[in-house]
């Protein structure tokens, strides 16, 4: 059966068959490739929701990361020939076993996705070493080979989940060397969207809810791929803060454009090369009491589409209060000056229910 199934060509049904992603659409080139993988996915999904055996197969040898022509010579058995694992490796030695001197991209593939299976159930301690050892392995033997980018594309997305000091770094110089000498292979566009993903400009900055009138306020600015901020302090009304929150991100930045800018500024940012976050502070001067937001981005017309923007609000205001709730009694409200610690005699309390409407699904003061 497997020969006749080896024989049909998948690319006479791919117009009538569901593929998942792009690079498994690549490695069918037969319907016995279609029909292992779907029964490889379906062996992943089970996993775990079946009644466990007495004596479950259990991946501890470290073999299993071993060279495709080692994997494949593997004498590997069990008492129970339907645990799930166990049925899901012997499929892996099948598969490449039918791929194993033929070089095509089936092998890489199914090599690599049983390299994946193995760094995510592999109870070794050793797994992410011996996994990232087994993609290197298998890039210096297909450096001069096309199917090369899908095996750099594994590698580099591994090392940056390594969280090393130099995981960008190094990940971006994989792909940038491997699209340098195979930009037109089937695997190019996923090490260029590794690259955009590594190179992508990220923006957020943090202040107090609450700061205390004419005092500085300092921020906090992590960044990404940035090397320049433009900022702008907006104030705004308290009906404007139930207006703003339910649009979308762009209509929210033309909603804070349009209000009274107090003060806008610059800054350089520190210098990095890690493509990784950082964080630098900065202080903007002193305000009266009211409703701010603050517009970080990394461009002075704040345009959303090519560019970071983010946005945080914040009082000044110098009041403070705390609520002590005791039970069948109502809240009591504690206000005080915010810099002192001194109750404010006298002071009156609005208190505002949040109420959600069905018919606009939104909630509404």
């Amino acid at each position: 059966i497997r020969d006749r199934l080896t024989s049909v060509q998948l690319s006479k049904y791919l117009n009538i068959l569901t593929i998942d992603t792009y690079s498994d659409t690549v490695a069918f080139e037969t319907l016995y490739d279609l029909l292992v993988f779907r029964a490889l996915k379906h062996l992943n999904q089970i996993n775990g929701m079946e009644q466990k055996p007495i004596v479950d197969f259990q991946l501890r040898d470290e073999s299993l990361f071993s060279e495709v022509g080692q994997f494949v010579q593997l004498n590997i058995d069990h008492s129970d020939s339907t645990d799930t694992w166990f049925l899901a490796i012997n499929l892996y030695q099948r598969i490449l076993s039918a791929h194993l001197g033929k070089g095509n991209r089936g092998l890489v593939i199914f090599d690599l996705h049983r390299l994946k299976f193995l760094s995510q159930n592999h109870l070794s301690v050793n797994r992410n070493a011996l996994y990232l050892g087994a993609l290197r392995q298998l890039r210096m033997k297909y450096a001069d080979s096309p199917y090369s980018t899908f095996i750099v594309h594994e590698l580099a997305t591994a090392i940056m989940g390594q969280e090393l000091e130099s995981g960008y770094v190094d990940a971006h110089a994989l792909c940038t060397e491997a699209l340098a000498t195979h930009s037109e292979s089937l695997g190019a566009d996923q090490c260029r969207a590794l690259i955009n993903k590594i190179e992508q400009k990220s923006l957020s900055v943090e202040c107090e809810e609450v700061v205390l009138p004419n005092e500085s306020i300092l921020t906090k600015i992590n960044y990404r791929n940035v090397p320049k901020v433009y900022g702008k302090l907006i104030r705004l009304t308290l009906e404007d803060r139930h207006a703003w929150q339910h649009l979308e991100m762009k209509d929210q930045i033309a909603f804070f454009l349009g209000k009274p800018i107090v003060e806008e500024f610059s800054a350089d940012l520190p210098a990095t090369d890690d493509f990784k976050t950082h964080s630098a502070e900065w202080l903007i001067s002193g305000q009266s009491t009211g409703y701010y937001v603050l517009l970080f981005g990394t461009s002075e017309s704040m345009d959303i589409d090519n560019n970071a923007v983010t946005a945080q609000q914040f009082f000044v205001s110098n009041l403070a209060f705390s609520q002590i709730s005791q039970p069948e009694r109502s809240p009591s409200y504690f206000v005080f000056d915010r810099g002192s610690g001194l109750p404010m005699e006298g002071a009156q309390i609005t208190y505002y229910k949040s109420v959600y409407d069905r018919s606009s699904r939104r909630s509404h003061m």
